[in-house]
């Protein structure tokens, strides 16, 4: 039986003035180019209300040394500029070091700009999320007790589909661990996790909303008492939407409903994004009235930054062109050939969270699940994690003209190095 010390905590970070909100900027469509945006529309305007509550999570699991903090965000991207500014003001209010912090974007797309996708980070926001994430951080780290850890996941199948590949497999298994305390067997806390691009509310949507992630979190929140926390970690998603409801239809939503159209007003709603939820969040729950398998080892974490070589200058021009970028992070992305990154892992015992950086595709995920479980541990990707590189393709795809190749700062060499050390730091030990 897998025992640690564990807290939890749920902080609401919604802004209360109008924000940029991200997810949907204006895109260009180069003749020679990707031509998935072709008749795309972007989002205008600020935000002007809130349909849900913008919230951070954070779990802080071990103590001393093998501390490690988890954190979701209802956030489209994290930014290694925030990871640093978190970790720097935790620092400085504990005697931690907290490099094993993680900090988590569940990537919906009507949710608050934190990090400046398009434009550089409004200094108002930006400031606003390290303190809800500075104390979300330390609520949990002085809640925390001494809890029993089980897992268990569950396939559920027809709501999701692969964009690119719609013939590839998609994973679409609902992996949950769940936190229970040693005393009272009362669950504390729950970290879930699926992959599917949170799109459902599309680019006409001004209210701030997390999408489906916020929905299914909410749920298990109502159903386990409000004194339970579920943290939404997001899976390798590059290449995965939902599909537009009535689900049995099979229709990618952003060909049956693409954004700007007449059709989105319609299927792409916020009503639609918790309809799609509600599904998830059923299965959740009925999992939490099932037995799961206990867990036995110990709680280990890791962190590794590493310098990813860049696509050259040539390459870059089609990301450039695309859209707008924030000019200081261009700046940086251009001074020098490798892109400073990193990646981690949390052991709770054979079970491995892979945290990686940017948009995973699927075939990515995949081969690096293979490999880990290849070592007698099983394996949960998640993406978004402390900093935004673009899409991570894999290498055998590069030569395909598609918009995540495009979207992207990381040569293929960059991203096999990527796939080795995410390998290498699951299995250490």
């Amino acid at each position: 039986m897998l025992l640690t010390m564990a807290g939890f905590s749920r902080t609401d970070a919604t802004p209360s003035w109008p924000v940029e909100m991200a997810g949907y900027p204006p895109i260009r469509t180069k003749p020679d180019g990707p031509q998935e945006h072709a008749v795309y529309k972007g989002r205008d305007g600020l935000s002007t209300g809130v349909h849900l509550p913008i919230f951070v999570r954070s779990a802080v699991l071990g103590s001393g040394s093998s501390q490690v903090a988890i954190v979701a965000l209802d956030i489209c991207t994290v930014s290694i500029e925030l990871t640093d500014a978190v970790r720097s003001r935790l620092r400085k209010e504990t005697d931690g070091d907290w490099n094993n912090l993680f900090l988590t974007a569940s990537h919906t797309h009507s949710g608050p700009d934190v990090c400046g996708l398009s434009t550089a980070p409004d200094p108002r926001t930006f400031e606003f999320y390290i303190d809800r994430v500075t104390t979300s951080v330390l609520d949990a780290k002085n809640s925390q007790s001494t809890c029993v850890v089980n897992w268990a996941k569950k396939s559920v199948e027809g709501l999701t589909v692969n964009r690119r590949h719609p013939e590839r497999r998609v994973n679409s298994e609902l992996t949950q661990i769940v936190f229970a305390e040693e005393d009272s067997n009362l669950v504390k806390g729950v970290i879930q996790s699926f992959a599917c691009h949170p799109i459902i509310a599309g680019a006409h949507n001004t209210l701030l909303f997390g999408d489906y992630p916020s929905v299914l979190s909410i749920s298990v929140e109502k159903h386990l008492g409000e004194n339970s926390v579920c943290l939404f970690l997001q899976g390798p998603c590059g290449d995965v939407n939902p599909f537009a409801y009535p689900y049995e239809e099979k229709t990618n939503i952003t060909l049956r409903a693409p954004s700007g159209s007449d059709t989105a007003l319609k299927i792409r709603t916020v009503g639609e994004a918790e309809r799609f939820g509600g599904v998830l969040a059923e299965v959740a729950i009925e999992m939490l009235k099932q037995k799961n398998k206990d867990k036995s080892g110990n709680v280990f974490a890791t962190n590794r930054q590493v310098g990813l070589k860049r696509r050259s200058v040539e390459e870059l021009d089609a990301y450039l062109f695309q859209r707008d970028h924030d000019p200081a992070r261009v700046k940086k992305w251009l001074s020098k050939e490798l892109i400073d990154t990193e990646l981690g892992a949390v052991m709770l015992g054979d079970l491995v969270i892979v945290f990686l950086p940017g948009e995973p595709l699927t075939a990515v995920a995949e081969q690096v699940g293979q490999l880990v479980e290849d070592s007698g541990r099983e394996a949960l990707i998640v993406g978004y994690t402390n900093d935004y590189p673009g899409y991570v393709v894999h290498p055998d795809d590069y030569e395909e003209v598609r918009y995540e190749n495009a979207a992207t700062v990381l040569d293929r060499e960059g991203v096999s190095r990527l796939m080795l050390e995410a390998v290498e730091i699951a299995t250490v030990n």
